[in-house]
């Protein structure tokens, strides 16, 4: 399909119809041969799932079971990526364009191995050839074949760019931009510049609060798609003025909860207050009954409520379990009822504080 696209753009009618014929023929053997009746992969790996759902191999009505599953293997392996060279440049795009940016996120995030942040535990400033190349006990995991400077798990930056700062081209050589932010993970702001043919594109966010900025540079001879996420409804000013009257605006829209403008070139400084959004990018969930036993035990609030002694049998059942328990499999365990009984009546208290300290203005 890439070759059909490029030649649309090329103004090649015959080879565009010739290579998108062959496309279809092509997702119609892969679906016959790798896929189930349910949109299941016979091979369930995470790069499997990446390819299929990233080269648009798979039915539009399965692509957001197969992008479920994709998150779930993640999820179950701690937060954890098995993707190699092929998998992981179009990983985390993959899941944000498919509803599971909270999970691209928790891998962004992740320190332990194997991850992005791991060699910075290490000190690392560079991407390393290998997930592992220093293992925790300091030696080589290959002293004959280890890079600390190699460009493959780099593509991570631009997921960081694209999706967490949301700076990207609309059309080629950067003539339209779309500035389209997607914060989470616990940042409380990012930014992102890069030199256009044009000058300067920017796009910077902050999170403070409930309160909202997006700083946007739109290069001279341009325009630019701006997405306010989780602005719809909300009073957007832009520098005192609401948005609506700033000039510069060409046209002004509402669609799936978030703002749409098209805007000229110049600096715009928007501000919105947004509980959704704080709440997002702090990556806050809800402590529930399906909320797992490990979430839980890791909050202080939770520990507070808990013995030591009593905790300490907590987390040796759970790992005798050999499973990631959830809080409904606690309260299921009669051996912990009074535990248990605690921790749900507190739960409430509990969340409703931990909203509170996200949405507290920082100094």
């Amino acid at each position: 399909n890439l070759v059909a696209n490029a030649a649309d753009v090329l103004g090649k009618e015959q080879e565009a119809k010739q290579y998108r014929t062959l496309f279809e023929r092509i997702r119609k053997a892969f679906q016959q041969e790798f896929t189930t009746p349910s949109g299941r992969l016979v091979y369930e790996t995470q790069t499997a799932y990446v390819l299929a759902l990233g080269f648009d191999l798979l039915p539009e009505a399965q692509r957001t079971a197969a992008a479920a599953r994709l998150s779930a293997d993640v999820r179950e392996r701690g937060n954890h990526l098995t993707t190699g060279f092929l998998g992981t440049p179009e990983l985390t795009r993959v899941l944000s364009d498919n509803g599971q940016t909270e999970t691209a996120y928790a891998l962004l995030t992740q320190t332990t191995y194997p991850s992005w942040l791991y060699p910075v535990t290490f000190g690392a400033t560079t991407i390393w050839e290998r997930w592992d190349a220093i293992r925790p006990d300091g030696t080589f995991q290959s002293p004959e074949m280890t890079s600390f400077n190699h460009y493959a798990y780099g593509a991570i930056g631009e997921w960081m760019v694209n999706t967490v700062a949301g700076l990207s081209a609309q059309e080629p050589g950067y003539k339209r931009l779309l500035i389209h932010p997607q914060p989470g993970g616990g940042l409380s702001h990012a930014k992102a510049s890069l030199d256009t043919p044009y000058g300067a594109a920017v796009s910077a966010w902050t999170v403070n609060g409930s309160t909202v900025e997006l700083t946007a540079t739109i290069p001279p001879n341009t325009t630019a798609t701006v997405v306010l996420p989780a602005a719809a409804g909300k009073l957007v000013m832009e520098q005192g003025t609401p948005v609506a009257k700033i000039a510069g605006l060409k046209s002004i829209r509402e669609a799936n909860g978030d703002i749409l403008l098209e805007v000229g070139s110049g600096t715009y400084q928007f501000s919105y207050e947004s509980t959704e959004l704080a709440l997002q990018a702090a990556a806050y969930r809800e402590f529930s009954e399906s909320t797992s036993l490990k979430e839980l035990f890791d909050a202080a609030e939770i520990k507070a409520l808990v013995s030591q002694e009593k905790l300490a049998q907590l987390q040796a059942a759970l790992a005798q379990a050999g499973k990631d328990m959830t809080f409904s499999d606690l309260l299921a365990n009669g051996h912990f009822a009074d535990v248990a009984e605690v921790i749900r009546n507190a739960l409430p208290g509990i969340n409703k504080n931990r909203r509170a300290a996200i949405l507290t203005v920082r100094d």
